[in-house]
C-alpha cells in the first residue's frame, strides 16, 4: 500500500513536470502559438511586398516603353513644359 502511495506520488510529479514543459517551456505550446502567430503576420507582410513588388514593376515597364507616360512623369515632377506653356506652381 504504501508503495503504491509512492508511485502514485511520483507519477503526480512527473505528470506535473510534463505539463509545465508541454506548455510553458520555451518549446511549448505557448510559445508555439506566438511563434504560428508571428509567421502568419510576416506571411502577409511578404504578399504586401509581393503586390507592391508587381505594381513598381509594372510602373517601370510603362516608363521605360510608354513615351506619353513619361513625358507626363517629367512635366508632373520636374515641372517641364511644352513650347509656349505657362506652368503654375502652387507652393503650399
Amino acid at each position: 500500500m504504501k508503495l503504491l502511495k509512492i508511485i502514485i506520488i511520483f507519477l503526480l510529479i512527473v505528470n506535473f513536470f510534463l505539463l509545465y514543459k508541454v506548455t510553458m517551456s520555451p518549446s511549448g505550446i505557448i510559445n508555439y502559438l506566438k511563434l504560428k502567430k508571428l509567421k502568419e503576420n510576416y506571411e502577409k507582410k511578404i504578399e504586401l511586398l509581393n503586390l507592391h513588388n508587381v505594381e513598381l514593376s509594372q510602373k517601370i515597364q510603362l516608363i521605360k516603353n510608354n513615351r506619353e507616360f513619361q513625358e507626363k512623369i517629367i512635366r508632373q515632377r520636374l515641372h517641364f513644359g511644352r513650347k509656349n506653356e505657362l506652368i503654375y506652381i502652387r507652393v503650399n
